[in-house]
């Protein structure tokens, strides 16, 4: 999987549930959460936009190496 494709991924859950995806999860897994919450998203694309700003950070902060809280408010 890409960086790209986990980012997205990362970006549709977060705006489903509100945190980004477990870390140790397979890529097989994060596929299937990606299809299942494209899906759940399509013709709601208001949602991307509306957490976008929080899923930006909570990806920085991911990125930087912390995995403990991804939930910002």
């Amino acid at each position: 999987m890409t960086e790209a494709e986990l980012k997205f991924a990362n970006e549709l859950h977060y705006a489903v549930k509100g945190h980004l995806i477990n870390p140790n999860y397979s890529d097989e897994e994060i596929k299937k959460i990606s299809d299942s919450y494209l899906k759940r998203l399509w013709g709601n694309h208001e949602r991307l936009v509306y957490c976008s700003e929080h899923f930006e950070k909570a990806w920085r902060h991911r990125q930087n190496g912390f995995t403990e809280d991804t939930r910002f408010k």
